[in-house]
């Protein structure tokens, strides 16, 4: 069931400064674990390191130099590497993000390279495993995107039709976001957000309750997702915060999976309304680093680069100053001008 505390209110409302870097850079990271030393890995690894800092591919969104307009609501949010027990990050975001701002945030955070194609998918009446089996990772979900309800002395094929929906409502998105605003279904039928309906018309009806909205990455933000009012996300009401995700598959065909799911912090919050607004995100645990050419199950014991804990990171891999990549034995973020020995090592 998803991780509600009956006593805890539904909104937090808190005057929480942001935090700073210097807090942050004291956590404890876990130290360095040994990797498989396989030299068949080698030119995998050198073809995710990014040779210009940032990702920069033609399937990925438009450049995004700049961070989000400043906000005074933040979420904390668990990006889980899905079958990687020990690889996740835990954040707080302002909910003005939005998924250009997200998807570059978690190239940062894995150190991937943002050569692959990606897609993003946000899931209702979401449960997850237990913190002890598979923490942080999607088990099921549910879309309300259904028919109606047929009558009682409906036809038959009408109760069969309408028990088929509920069964593929269960794991279906209610909402797909990506570079792409139509998705391949409405090109086929020709349809799109414009297409004038009659709801007179069953087909119609039928369309306009259980269509997923396909939106581009640039027009969706976490507020539209998460809000401080449960009423008002994107479920309208139907379903706790707490039981909205996102699943987030990179390189596509390869099962490479995020899933970024509210995560409380030890007071049982995980949404804030601050009396100074912000853009920034704030790290707050980060553990492990697996790179996506590799098949390492140590990953969990990769160290982590300090400088993914300060304060202005993010905003100067925006700019290009800052570069992330995966090496032998950690996740390095480094000047762009000053990379590490372990990053000089991938291009021997």
């Amino acid at each position: 069931m998803p991780r509600t505390n009956p006593s805890a209110t539904r909104n937090q409302v808190v005057d929480d400064a942001p935090i700073v870097a210097s807090v942050l850079s004291k956590r404890p990271l876990e130290d360095a674990g040994q990797e498989e030393q396989n030299p068949t890995h080698k030119k995998s690894r050198q073809a995710e390191h990014p040779s210009s800092p940032g990702p920069s591919s033609s399937h990925l969104p438009e450049p995004v130099n700049l961070l989000p307009e400043p906000c005074d609501t933040y979420i904390q949010l668990r990006f889980q590497l899905c079958r990687f027990k020990g690889v996740y990050r835990v954040a707080r975001l302002p909910l003005s993000f939005n998924f250009v701002h997200l998807y570059r945030y978690i190239l940062l955070l894995f150190g991937w390279s943002g050569m692959h194609l990606h897609k993003f998918e946000i899931h209702s009446h979401v449960e997850l495993y237990s913190r002890t089996n598979r923490p942080g990772e999607i088990k099921t979900s549910r879309s309300f995107r259904v028919p109606e309800k047929p009558d009682y002395d409906a036809p038959a094929w009408e109760q069969l039709d309408w028990k088929m929906w509920c069964r593929e409502a269960v794991k279906t998105p209610i909402m797909r976001v990506g570079t792409r605003k139509r998705s391949y279904e409405d090109e086929f039928l020709g349809m799109n957000d414009a297409t004038p309906l009659d709801m007179n018309d069953p087909f119609d009806r039928k369309w306009a309750l259980t269509r997923i909205p396909n939106k581009q990455d640039s027009e969706v933000t976490l507020g539209d997702i998460w809000t401080f009012d449960v009423d008002e996300n994107l479920s309208q009401g139907r379903c706790h915060n707490d039981e909205l995700a996102i699943k987030f598959e990179y390189d596509l065909g390869s099962s490479w999976e995020v899933h970024i799911t509210i995560d409380y912090d030890k007071e049982n919050h995980y949404m804030w309304r601050r009396s100074r607004s912000g853009n920034r995100p704030e790290l707050i645990t980060v553990k492990g680093a697996v790179s996506t050419k590799t098949s390492d199950i140590d990953g969990k014991k990769k160290k982590v680069s300090k400088l993914l804990f300060e304060a202005d990171t993010f905003e100067r891999y925006l700019k290009g100053e800052v570069c992330s990549v995966i090496c032998n034995t950690e996740l390095a973020v480094y000047e762009k001008d000053e990379p590490p020995a372990s990053v000089l090592q991938l291009n021997e």
